[in-house]
Order: C-alpha cells, then structure tokens, then sequence
C-alpha cells in the first residue's frame, strides 16, 4: 500500500513539474472562453482559451470527467487562470456538467452503456464518438490541432 502512495506521489510530482516547464516565466498572452461545447443542449459546457501569442504546443485539459470525481474539474478550474509562455493551452473543466451536479459517475438520461463518458470516446482510428459531449469534446480538440491559429 505504502509503495502504491509512492507511486501515486512520483506521477503527481512529475505531471506538476511538466506543467510547470509549459507555463514558466510570465505570458503576455490572453484568456478568452470559446463558445460552449454541446451548445444548447443538456450537455453544453464552456471551455476556456489561454493563448500565449507565440507559437509553441497545443495542449488541453479536460476536468470533469466523471460526477463523482470532482477533484479533476477543480483542477482544471485552477489552471485555467495559469499564464503560459507558449502556445495554447486550452481547458474544458466541467466536461460531463450534468453528472458533477448530481454527484454521479454516469451521465444521466442515458442508457447504462453510454452513460460512462469516458467510454464514449473513439479507442481506434477511424471510430467515431458515441455520444453527443464526446463528439464535441473531440470536435473542440480537432479544431485547435488542425486550426492551431484558431
């Protein structure tokens, strides 16, 4: 158990180091919240755009996966404020909105084989997402990596 809390602790310290290396220094750059995914349905959800100005990675960060798992959308409520050097770093913190709001894991008003969102994203080239906010979330994600501009 000791050594899983380790493990743990060696994965949290690298993923903060790596973000650390991304958002050093001081960004001239700005934050603006792109419209929301899913607009106008129950799923419609907000995402956020910090844009250093300077060419550099793409990168984004989705929180909220999960309803019952809120620490990752609180997360992603902290880093959108994060300043960054270069690039775009993009953030969706309440991905699956409905389910934080109820507490629960699964997404509700669906059936028990897509109401895990984690699920409904493709596993292989060429599927496609098997529900309304995963389309949209990889319709978000394809946007930025093909119009990195954008």
């Amino acid at each position: 158990m000791a050594q899983d809390s380790r493990k743990s602790f060696k994965l949290f310290l690298a993923a903060f180091f790596a973000c650390a290396i991304v958002v050093q220094g001081v960004a001239f750059g700005q934050t603006s919240s792109g419209r929301p995914v899913c607009e106008g349905s129950i799923w419609e959800t907000r995402y956020y755009v910090i844009d250093s100005n300077e060419s550099g990675p793409v990168v984004m960060i989705v929180g909220g996966v999960h309803g019952n798992e809120p620490a990752g959308s609180r997360a992603a409520e902290q880093i959108r404020h994060w300043e960054i050097t270069k690039g775009k770093l993009i953030v969706l913190p309440r991905a699956n909105d409905p389910a934080l709001k109820k507490e629960s894991r699964l997404m509700p008003d669906l059936s028990k084989g897509l109401g895990n969102l984690n699920r409904n994203f493709p596993e292989a080239v060429g599927e496609t997402p098997k529900c309304t906010l995963s389309k949209g979330i990889i319709q978000r994600a394809i946007h930025f990596t093909a119009h990195p501009a954008a």
